[in-house]
C-alpha cells in the first residue's frame, strides 16, 4: 500500500504542475482564436466594401451617360432660360424615382429573407420598420451625392458648345 499512495501523490503533483501549463495553452489558445476572427472581420469588411465601390462607379457612369445624352435638352432649357438649380432638379429626379423603386422592390424581399433566415435561432428578433427606413434613406443619400457632381456639371456647361452642330 505504501507505493500505491506514493505513486498517487506523485501522480497528483504532475498533474498540478501540468494544471497551470494547460490553463495557459488554453489562454494561448483563445487569444490566437481572438485575433484570427479579428482578421477575418477585416477581410470581410475589406471584401464587403467592393460591392460598394462598383455601385458608386456604375452609378457615376449611369449619371455620365444621361447627362451626355441629355446635353442638347439641357441646353436647350438653359437657353430658355432655365435655372442651374432646375436642371440639377431635372436630372436628380429621374434617378430618385429609380431608387424608390428599386427600394420598393427589395424591402419586402429582404423582410421576408431576413424574416425565415431569423426563424432558425433560439433567441427571435423582430425586424422593425426603421431599419428599412435607414437603408431607403441613406440609398437616396448615396444617390443624391454621387449623381450631384455630374448633374452640377451638365448645369454649368456652356449650351452653346453643345448646340453649336445643329
Amino acid at each position: 500500500m505504501g507505493i500505491i499512495s506514493k505513486l498517487k501523490g506523485s501522480i497528483e503533483a504532475k498533474k498540478q504542475s501540468y494544471e497551470a501549463l494547460i490553463a495557459f495553452g488554453i489562454c494561448l489558445a483563445m487569444a490566437a482564436v481572438c485575433a484570427l476572427v479579428g482578421v477575418m472581420m477585416w477581410i470581410a469588411d475589406f471584401i464587403g466594401s467592393i460591392p460598394t465601390c462598383f455601385l458608386f462607379a456604375g452609378l457615376f457612369a449611369l449619371a455620365a451617360f444621361m447627362a451626355e445624352q441629355r446635353s442638347k435638352e439641357i441646353s436647350i432649357r438653359k437657353v430658355l432660360g432655365a435655372s442651374a438649380g432646375n436642371i440639377v432638379r431635372m436630372l436628380s429626379v429621374d434617378f430618385l424615382k429609380l431608387v424608390l423603386i428599386a427600394s420598393l422592390i427589395a424591402f419586402p424581399v429582404a423582410w421576408w429573407a431576413m424574416h425565415k433566415w431569423l426563424q432558425d435561432f433560439a433567441y427571435r428578433v423582430n425586424m422593425g420598420w426603421w431599419v428599412f427606413a435607414i437603408a431607403g434613406i441613406s440609398s437616396v443619400i448615396i444617390a443624391l451625392a454621387t449623381i450631384s457632381f455630374q448633374a452640377i456639371k451638365a448645369a454649368m456647361a456652356n449650351p452653346v458648345k453643345s448646340l453649336r452642330t445643329e
